[in-house]
């Protein structure tokens, strides 16, 4: 049993849905600031990650990084941008997390981006990053220009050979509307390191934004 009684809650509570709208943990099991450190630790605690398949309590981490992004925990930031490499391979991190994070909202941005200066993190630890500053644009388009110049500082210097999460950035970029950076959209197709299974190549994206006929 867990020594917080909300906690336990969500250790019992089971298989989480990726496609259904989540619980309101907050509303649902009474979690306020006073959790979140517990919160925290649930997400960094590895022993959920070799629990038996079948074991309900496998969903933990999915249910407490749900809560602290509607708490809006600016204190669990660095603690689930640390994870990303340890769920990259998760289907319902890569899907949620960066939803975590826009939620958490702005204060992300530069913790966010210095990630992404990292070297030898995972290929989808860094794809979780970047879905999660594209997602922080959107909620937040007074901040849309802070994270198009992380984008612009990622281009400058991309990870060669991470072709699909250069594909990604395209991605991004176009939902972005961020022509503005065309010359750094320029400079990556011209390294060669992006998956053209994403937008396309450059004359695809500069079509998109009505650069070329």
């Amino acid at each position: 049993m867990h020594s917080n009684p909300k906690v336990q809650a969500l250790i019992e509570l089971g298989e989480a849905h990726i496609s259904t709208p989540w619980p309101q943990y907050p509303e649902q099991y009474g979690f306020d600031e006073s959790d979140i450190t517990d919160l925290i630790a649930v997400v960094c605690d590895e022993h959920f990650d070799i629990l038996d398949p079948k074991d309900p309590a496998t969903w933990t981490p999915v249910h407490a990084w749900r809560t602290l992004g509607q708490l809006r925990a600016e204190a669990a930031i660095d603690s689930l941008i640390n994870s990303f490499d340890r769920f990259s391979g998760d289907d319902f991190a890569i899907t949620e997390l960066d939803k975590v994070m826009a939620l958490i909202g702005p204060a992300a941005i530069s913790p966010l981006s210095e990630y992404l200066q990292r070297e030898g993190e995972d290929q989808f630890a860094y794809a979780i990053s970047m879905n999660s500053l594209a997602e922080i644009a959107m909620a937040f388009p007074s901040h849309r220009s802070e994270v198009l110049e992380m984008f612009r500082q990622y281009m400058r210097k991309p990870y060669p050979r991470y072709y699909e999460l250069n594909g990604m950035v395209m991605g991004h970029l176009l939902d972005l509307d961020a022509r503005e950076l065309i010359e750094d959209v320029r400079h990556m197709f011209s390294l060669e390191c992006v998956d053209l299974s994403y937008v396309g190549d450059l004359e695809d994206v500069e079509t998109e934004w009505g650069l070329r006929d």
